[in-house]
């Protein structure tokens, strides 16, 4: 059975940092993927643990570790945490949920590995999710990643797209239409049905 540590930390790892949060948005089937560098050592990695923002249904996300089968996340394959167990785990009350996955024997190897995170087809009820957080789980639950890889995005540091966009009774000059397009203007394109079957 392969065994592998993530407990060292060297100068060409801190070149490739993991920035979180991972923003899996935008259209269906986009995927965010972070590489781990995992030396032979004496722990395996049993479980992924995650804190992951927006998994408002089942089936939403997926993880797939190299190239390994995707695993879609659901209460039947997932193991949510605390309250958000309680309140319906994922599709349930809590927006923000703690949950782990089994990780199938064999899908990381020694060296550069890949773990994936997708954002599945939602029919347009959703623009995606947040993973706001992650760790590789001994099967004793230890935490097995150096938490020197990460790095949080820090919103004090956030800019505006337009950073020179002057704003004057209430409208922004830059975008003089936005206003009255956002309510007004006619739906270009939707996957939702549309009320009354048209």
């Amino acid at each position: 059975m392969l065994a592998v540590c993530l407990l060292a930390w060297s100068s060409e790892a801190q070149e490739s940092r993991v920035r979180l949060p991972l923003e899996v948005l935008g259209h269906a089937g986009a995927v965010e993927t972070v590489q781990l560098e995992l030396p032979f050592c004496c722990v395996e990695p049993a479980r992924l643990w995650m804190r992951v923002h927006g998994l408002g249904y089942a089936g939403k996300a997926s993880v797939q570790f190299n190239d390994s089968a995707w695993i879609p996340l659901g209460n039947d394959t997932a193991r949510v945490e605390g309250l958000g167990k309680v309140y319906g785990g994922i599709g349930g009350a809590y927006a923000t949920l703690r949950l782990s996955i089994p990780i199938p024997e064999g899908a990381l190897q020694p060296g550069s590995n890949w773990v994936s995170f997708r954002f599945n087809p939602s029919g347009g009820m959703s623009i995606g999710y947040r993973v706001l957080d992650f760790e590789l789980l001994s099967a004793e639950g230890e935490p097995l990643l150096d938490r020197r890889m990460f790095e949080v995005e820090d919103p004090s540091t956030w800019t505006p797209p337009r950073p020179k966009a002057r704003r004057s009774g209430g409208a922004n000059r830059s975008t003089p239409g936005g206003p009255s397009a956002f309510p007004c203007a006619p739906t270009v394109w939707t996957a939702m049905p549309r009320m009354g079957g048209t």
